[in-house]
């Protein structure tokens, strides 16, 4: 399992990603490895709350930005 990139992706790996139907960027910890697709878990900011979630991306929609 390789981001877009091409390096190779683990549990644990800190990844920026795109949210779905905006333009910001998020960064976050892989949790999940799928056949297709990694579960990120992440933090968003709504309102002046933080709250902690999870999202779900294919392999080449994040980046590694770890080793």
């Amino acid at each position: 399992m390789k981001d877009i990139l091409g390096l190779y992706l683990a549990i644990g790996n800190k990844v920026v990603f795109g949210m779905a139907q905006t333009m910001r960027l998020h960064t976050g910890e892989i949790i999940k490895i799928s056949t297709k697709t990694v579960k990120i878990k992440h933090e968003v900011y709504q309102n002046g709350w933080q709250e902690t979630t999870e999202s779900q991306r294919a392999f080449e929609d994040v980046v590694k930005i770890n080793s």
